[in-house]
């Protein structure tokens, strides 16, 4: 039987867990670098996604999505108080655990195995964040209508937009690792934001990879 969508993003991410780690702490200095110069985006989105909101304080967080616990750990150190990072893959879910704990961070990070579609918040969070995620989501408008209706303040996600060569490649990896892909243009983004319900919104490029967008909650 064919995968549904969700089950094909879901196998993918189980499978790459560790080597998705490894893009945030490579294991050799070689890849530290490679990561840091050609990857760079993955920590940009980061730092923005932090300083949205300390720049709104928010104290407590949904970081959907979580991976490997990378991020959120990286927020939980600053003036955040709370961050709960869910993920579909359990692999992911594992490896968050382990960061957190190694870190001393345990009480500020809550890790668990859940599917945002499938789970009510009802404004529990300041801030409902997804990096690198939305690339994934069958139906964006129904994703961030949820994350809008998730949060007290803001929402702030990335989303990868089609350039002449990375593009087409990074499309052909996923099709053939059997995972589908989404790319947006800015005019796309607008689309689903004011289709999300948002009314105030700023969308901001993404160093060569694609855009930050943040969706204020009033």
């Amino acid at each position: 039987m064919e995968q549904t969508h969700k089950e094909k993003v879901k196998s993918y991410w189980t499978h790459i867990a560790n080597e998705w780690d490894d893009l945030y702490e490579s294991k050799t200095s070689l890849g530290r670098w490679f990561n840091r110069v050609f990857r760079k985006a993955i920590f940009m989105r980061v730092e923005e996604a932090l300083k949205a909101c300390l720049d709104n304080s928010c104290k407590t967080v949904l970081d959907i999505g979580c991976g490997s616990g990378r991020p959120a750990c990286v927020m939980a150190k600053s003036a955040v108080e709370q961050i709960t990072g869910i993920d579909v893959a359990t692999s992911m879910i594992g490896l968050a655990n382990k960061l957190a704990q190694e870190n001393g961070l345990a009480d500020k990070c809550q890790f668990m195995v859940a599917d945002f579609s499938e789970t009510s918040y009802e404004k529990t969070f300041d801030a409902v964040i997804a990096l690198g995620v939305l690339d994934y989501v069958d139906d964006s408008v129904a994703f961030l209508t949820k994350m809008r209706t998730s949060a007290k303040k803001i929402i702030f996600f990335s989303a990868p937009k089609p350039t002449l060569v990375r593009s087409p490649l990074r499309k052909i990896r996923y099709t053939f690792r059997k995972c589908p892909i989404t790319f947006y243009t800015r005019a796309k983004l607008d689309k689903v934001m004011k289709g999300a319900g948002f009314h105030r919104f700023d969308i901001k490029p993404l160093t060569g990879a694609g855009y930050m967008v943040i969706g204020y909650c009033d």
